[in-house]
């Protein structure tokens, strides 16, 4: 039987970032790894942002509480660079030579909207993230009432940590 795993039992880690801030999940250098466009900005706020949508739709859910550290990581990691798009738009091309970047809309809407949040969902198999998208579908559908279901998906991001009223 899996261990339980609670936000109190995992390893603090550092984020990089001007304001010296912890993170329980991952690092901006895990990020990285998955996601190497991200390395000239400070990524601290996706990855608080991307945490807390692990607090909200995964261990206070009691969903995702069985997780190992290790799979919490992966998800934090593929969900931080998931905001990060949703936030800068996804790169789909980048020239060196006259320095050229293109830009292009999202996926899809929600997880749906990056191969990174598409990720963070296959690394979820008991399905809290595909919940949580499916609340978003219904609520941009017009079948649920937001305010709650805002509220709980976004519990704790502070406007400094995503654009205000955005849902990642």
């Amino acid at each position: 039987m899996p261990e339980t795993t609670t936000p109190h039992d995992l390893q603090v880690l550092t984020v990089s970032s001007p304001v010296a801030k912890t993170s329980a999940y991952t690092t901006a250098e895990a990020v990285r790894s998955v996601y190497p466009d991200t390395a000239d900005f400070d990524i601290a706020p996706a990855i608080l942002t991307a945490e807390s949508m692990i607090q909200a739709n995964m261990l206070d859910t009691g969903c995702g509480t069985h997780y190992t550290p290790e799979r919490l990581e992966l998800i934090a990691r593929y969900l931080a660079a998931h905001v990060f798009q949703i936030q800068h738009g996804v790169l789909t091309s980048k020239t060196a030579g006259a320095a050229s970047e293109s830009y292009a809309a999202t996926l899809g809407k929600g997880l749906l909207g990056t191969l990174h949040g598409q990720q963070a969902m296959l690394l979820d198999p008991n399905g809290c993230l595909a919940k949580a998208q499916a609340r978003l579908d219904a609520i941009l559908q017009g079948q649920l009432n937001a305010e709650p279901e805002i509220e709980a998906f976004t519990s704790g991001i502070s406007s400094s940590d995503t654009r205000a009223g955005r849902l990642c």
